[in-house]
């Protein structure tokens, strides 16, 4: 696996989101991956979620009748030894807007745990704390 992989893969990954693609950004996480989002307290603080949980809560959010926004910035990625293994962070931000009016925007640091396995990087963890702007 080479940075021009991962790259690519996350690449990939933001096009799902942006096309509201849950089963196309699942496709990237490995079967036991673990998602860790750090909300607010008044949103539940510390959230753990695997694979199917992740893909239900995206698919729960993509089905309001809403205009979303998601951009990613900041990437950085660390290859680890023989391209087994790598860490990605990125900065990702997002709005939810209905009827005009943006009701949620957030500011999430992600750090994602990448492995190189059946001839693809696939994720094995993503830690996100979410920054919520509103």
């Amino acid at each position: 696996m080479t940075e021009n992989d991962v790259r690519k893969m996350l690449n990939q990954m933001e096009q799902a989101v942006l096309s509201h693609d849950a089963d196309k950004l699942i496709s990237y996480l490995a079967d036991d991956a673990e998602i860790i989002l750090e909300l607010p307290a008044n949103m539940g603080g510390k959230v753990t979620l695997n694979v199917d949980s992740y893909k239900a809560m995206l698919k729960q959010s993509w089905a309001m009748p809403a205009n979303f926004t998601y951009e990613v910035r900041d990437i950085e990625i660390n290859m680890g030894p023989n391209g087994h293994r790598a860490t990605a962070s990125d900065v990702t931000l997002e709005t939810v807007e209905m009827n005009g009016q943006i009701i949620a925007s957030s500011e999430t640091v992600e750090t994602i745990e990448i492995i190189y396995k059946e001839g693809k990087p696939l994720i094995t963890s993503i830690h996100g704390k979410v920054d919520l702007k509103m």
